[in-house]
């Protein structure tokens, strides 16, 4: 039963979230984010969500260039510099 255990915290961590409205949010930028670009981060994202609360899980990615990825649920909103030229190319690529 020890083997099962690690799975048996992620559904119960997972179980919890959704009674308490919390949502898990990982957040990779190309820079370290302060700490009042994260509270503006949880502000806008509890409005989008809907969440009570916001549980926030931060990481650096210098190959992004600039910008940030915020991944929730299903979601992926790419605001990075990175995806940007990619979704250039494909448009330039397209004509």
């Amino acid at each position: 039963r020890i083997v099962a255990l690690e799975q048996i915290c992620q559904t119960f961590r997972r179980i919890l979230r959704e009674l308490r409205k919390v949502v898990l949010v990982d957040v990779v930028s190309a820079v370290p984010l302060s700490s009042e670009q994260i509270e503006q981060l949880k502000t806008r994202l509890t409005i989008l969500t809907k969440a009570q609360q916001i549980e926030l899980s931060c990481r650096q990615d210098p190959e992004l260039l600039g910008g940030m990825i915020v991944r929730f649920g299903d979601q992926v909103i790419d605001a990075s510099l990175r995806g940007q030229l990619r979704r250039m190319a494909l448009q330039l690529a397209a004509y």
